[in-house]
This record gives C-alpha cells, sequence and structure tokens, in this order.
C-alpha cells in the first residue's frame, strides 16, 4: 500500500500485530496462521463496512424506515 492513498476501511498497524499476535497464540503457524489472520481481517472490515451503512441508514433522509437499519444488521449478522 502506498502512503499516499489510504483506503477509509483500513485496519491501523495496531490492530494488524493484535490480528497476528492472535493468530499465534491460538498455535496457529506458517499458512494456517495466515488464514486466521485473513479470516479476521475479512470480519473486521466487512463489520467496518456494515457499520458505515448503518449509520447511512440512521440519516434523517431515511427516517420514514425506522427499522430499516435493524433489519439490514440482522439480515447480515444474524444472532448466533
Amino acid at each position: 500500500m502506498t502512503q499516499d492513498y489510504k483506503h477509509p476501511i483500513t485496519p491501523s498497524p495496531e490492530q494488524v500485530q493484535q490480528w497476528i499476535e492472535e493468530a499465534y497464540a491460538q498455535g496457529a503457524t506458517g499458512g494456517e496462521g495466515l488464514h486466521v489472520f485473513a479470516h479476521k481481517a475479512a470480519k473486521w472490515g466487512a463489520d467496518q463496512e456494515l457499520n458505515e451503512c448503518l449509520d447511512w441508514l440512521q440519516d434523517p433522509c431515511c427516517a420514514d424506515m425506522p427499522s430499516l437499519a435493524r433489519d439490514l444488521k440482522y439480515s447480515r449478522r444474524p444472532p448466533h
């Protein structure tokens, strides 16, 4: 990644380091560690995007659809 452009949804270096440490703390090594890391990064990115969508739906332009944000979140992240 170049220094002159940073995507709005980019994990901090500290977050990346935490994922690395968590992967290896789970005993993952090599390719397995990369898989754990990739999974954490993908989930984090998807959660960031969902939160941005939910924030957008809270905008007054969507005031006539109060349950829309709740329904979107439930459909994309159902309770386990």
